[in-house]
């Protein structure tokens, strides 16, 4: 009886067992798929690298011949007009560094006052 038992056990085992690779085979993913999925995505790798080397050697190495500047729309100023200009701003400049260190000498009266205050 205990053998009987046994074996109607050791069965229903064999068939949980048998169900459960069923269902892990079920939902497990095609192994060969995978593969192709694989191969699929380093030849696209592969060209991506391809492009990238040619971008590259285009950015190193453009067309000759081929200009690669834009054309604003203007004109340039010619050598009097920059001389002006630069000392315009050249004074402008100056003009401010002498008040910069104006506002810093009234600051330092500023914080020796408040020096004093204290």
């Amino acid at each position: 009886m205990k053998s009987i038992n046994e074996i109607t056990h050791l069965q229903l085992r064999c068939k949980l067992t048998h169900s459960s690779l069923k269902a892990a085979e079920r939902n497990a993913p095609d192994p060969t798929a995978t593969y192709a999925e694989i191969i699929s995505l380093k030849k696209q790798v592969d060209r991506m690298k391809w492009h990238v080397c040619r971008l590259s050697e285009f950015c190193e190495n453009p067309i000759p011949g081929v200009e690669r500047c834009l054309l604003l729309p203007g004109n340039d100023l010619n050598k009097s007009d920059l001389e002006r200009k630069a000392s315009a701003i050249t004074e402008l400049l100056s003009a401010k560094e002498d008040e910069a260190a104006e506002k810093n000498i009234i600051l330092e009266e500023v914080f020796v006052l408040d020096d004093k205050m204290m």
